[in-house]
Formats: structure tokens, sequence, C-alpha cells
């Protein structure tokens, strides 16, 4: 049921953008279909976690927040939260002394850095 409601809302979102954003331009319902395909994958996952229950899937937890993993995803994301914010400021002050221009390639390092740091300490306390 989430892929045709999906896809349903997906072409609902792409319609109105295409015609209301360029009305008189060629193969309309091309660039409709185009956008629309973009924005599926998006779409469907939505309307997926939106619509099932929990109770439903094979296999899942009654209770995610009180299994085992919760506690080490919280403190990583705790760990990646306060290196993003140190790195952060490193990297707009270096950016800001030395080399103004690439101040946008320093948030994409520090967000690169964060998502690493994120996944090496989650393993490392998946492993204690």
């Amino acid at each position: 049921m989430a892929v045709p409601v999906g896809l349903l809302l997906a072409l609902g979102l792409a319609a109105p953008k295409v015609v209301l954003g360029n009305p008189e331009g060629p193969a309309t319902w091309m660039a409709v279909a185009i956008l629309a395909a973009s924005l599926a994958p998006c779409a469907i996952p939505l309307v997926w976690a939106l619509i099932v229950d929990r109770s439903t899937l094979p296999g899942a937890l009654p209770h995610p927040e009180a299994s085992v993993e919760s506690p080490w995803y919280s403190r990583a994301a705790e760990d990646a939260f306060h290196a993003a914010l140190v790195l952060c400021g490193l990297g707009a002050a270096t950016a800001g002394l030395w080399a103004p221009e690439p101040v946008s390639w320093t948030f994409v390092a520090v967000f690169a850095i964060a998502a690493l740091f994120f996944a090496v300490s989650y393993l490392i306390r998946t492993h204690r």
C-alpha cells in the first residue's frame, strides 16, 4: 500500500510545482514525471513509516527504546554532536583567518568528520 500511495504523493507534489512554476514550458508532463520519479524514493518510505504498525512487522521489538543498542546510539550521538561543535568552531576560525573562500568546504568536512566520528563511536561502544 505504501508504494501506490507514495507514488500518488510524489505525483501530487510534483504536478503543482511544475505546472505553477513553468506553465507554458515544453513537455510539462515529462517534467512532472521526472520530478515525481525524483520524489518517489522519499515519498514511499515516508508513507510506509506513517502507515505501518510496529506490531505487524515480524521480528520487530515491541519497545525499541529499551533495546541494548539504544544507550549505545544515544551516547554515540552525543559524542558526535560535541565533536561537531568543536570541529565547526575550529574549522570556521581557521577558514576565517587563512582562507575565507572555502568556508563551505569547511562545513562539508565538519559534517563528514562528525558522521565518521559517530560511526567509530558507535562501533567502539558495541564492542565493549
